[in-house]
């Protein structure tokens, strides 16, 4: 699942850590219930992503504590992560939202420049998305039931908070250089 993935990959660029690290990571922001990340699958993603070379893994023994597998993302894997930040940002698709929450916690992988690319191609779809509920929404309205035609008008009125809320994003970003100049946009 893209999520699972984007998720373990974007809190290994943080930092190395161990699977149960990411865990309480995952635990701490609250992803297992917003983003309903399954924690059971972790561990897979791990096993899949050091096949792939996307993470490397060293072993940790502490005295006499057991060994612990420390993983840490490579190259290979900032890559991918970057390219999966990128779609995330990018894409409005349906059902996409929650992987698009998820590019935005992770978008410091990428240039500011790069993130407001992204969004800005977010904007332009959603804007035809946009024209194409207008116009549904004039051609039926009066003509179909009102029931109906709440449900176009709650898909308008989604359309045009999101425009909103990824309008203020790109202007954050473009105000900002780089990411390493405030921080937190």
């Amino acid at each position: 699942m893209l999520r699972n993935k984007l998720v373990v990959l974007g809190l290994l660029s943080e930092n190395p850590k161990h699977g149960y690290q990411i865990i309480n990571d995952i635990k701490e922001r609250s992803m297992d219930i917003w983003a309903k990340i399954n924690i059971a699958s972790i561990y897979n993603a791990l096993i899949s992503f050091e096949k792939k070379k996307f993470i490397s893994v060293k072993i940790d023994r502490s005295g006499n504590m057991p060994k612990k597998k420390v993983y840490s993302i490579t190259k290979t894997g900032i890559k991918e992560l970057r390219g999966m930040v990128q779609r995330g940002l990018s894409l409005a698709e349906k059902g996409n939202n929650v992987v698009f929450l998820l590019a935005i916690g992770f978008m410091q992988n990428l240039s500011t420049k790069e993130a407001c690319f992204s969004l800005k191609k977010r904007k332009q779809e959603l804007e035809q998305i946009l024209a194409v509920v207008e116009s549904i929404h004039k051609k039926h309205d009066g003509i179909i039931p009102f029931n109906w035609i709440y449900i176009i008008k709650d898909a308008l009125w989604h359309i045009r908070l999101d425009l909103k809320k990824i309008k203020e994003l790109i202007k954050k970003l473009e105000i900002m250089k780089n990411w390493n100049e405030g921080g937190k946009p």
